[in-house]
């Protein structure tokens, strides 16, 4: 049990870690959005340089936002039916 406790732990204080890493990032996203892309590209060059089959669709996060308001309109006219 003990042992358990301890890697539990663990766990946590890494989740913790990457949570303030992942919120680093953010800022400096949020203050240069130049370095999204920038990562993008480094992320395609990555998975590039692997022989797999993976297929990369690139689109704008302005199609997610989309995608959500479609969603929600067709929600509320399924409420209404």
């Amino acid at each position: 049990a003990l042992r358990e406790k301890r890697a539990r732990l663990i766990k946590a204080e890494a989740e913790l870690g990457a949570a303030e890493l992942l919120r680093d990032a953010a800022e400096v996203i949020m203050k240069n959005p130049s370095a999204l892309e920038l990562r993008r590209m480094q992320m395609i060059t990555e998975v590039g340089a692997e022989q797999n089959t993976m297929t990369i669709i690139m689109m704008p996060s302005e199609f997610v936002s989309l995608a959500r308001g479609l969603t929600e309109v067709a929600g509320k006219v399924a409420a209404k039916i």
